[in-house]
């Protein structure tokens, strides 16, 4: 627990590689989401004692069951029933997951297949190879993220943009 960043991902790689390489069977606890992510065949995402959903890393990822599973496993922008109905149409009836990848920026007034939103950058972070926004809009305050292609790419707090909402990965919510 007390090993740097960058030892610690190599140290979970090296961990999984043996996994793999003599095919064992390992339990492995973790509050760590990204750990609990890229060691995993499977997991099992428990609350106060209860599994409260088990799958690939990948189901529990793009598809969580509850507004638990979103806010504990990643970055999920959550909406409630009246939001999601108000922006995406009535099939949605209940609380809404959306995660910051699957939102698209675009210039201010640009138009989508997808739904979209004008919205305001009110904040944003460079994380490396990502950049995070959060995005004002008549939604609320979304978190963007966006995969950072080049120095030019940051936009400046205060700009107006679009934002396109992947239709498919939206996730109702329990």
């Amino acid at each position: 627990s007390a090993l740097d960043a960058r030892i610690r991902r190599s140290l979970r790689q090296q961990i999984r590689e043996i996994q793999q390489r003599l095919e064992l069977t390992t339990i492995f606890v973790t509050h760590d989401q990204e750990e609990a992510l890229t060691m995993s065949d499977r997991i099992f995402l428990m609350n106060k004692g209860s599994i409260v959903q088990s799958g690939t890393p990948e189901e529990i990822y793009t598809r969580p069951a509850s507004e638990f599973v979103a806010s504990f496993i990643g970055n999920y922008n959550l909406l409630c029933a009246e939001q999601g109905k108000s922006l995406f149409g009535p099939r949605f009836q209940g609380k809404l997951a959306l995660r910051p990848e699957s939102i698209t920026l675009l210039p201010a007034g640009a138009s989508s297949s997808e739904p979209s939103l004008p919205g305001i950058v009110r904040q944003q972070q460079l994380l490396g190879n990502v950049i995070r926004y959060q995005v004002e809009c008549e939604a609320g305050l979304l978190t963007v993220d966006c995969l950072n292609r080049s120095a030019g790419d940051l936009l400046a707090t205060g700009s107006a943009v679009t934002l396109a909402v992947a239709r498919d990965q939206l996730c109702e919510v329990a």
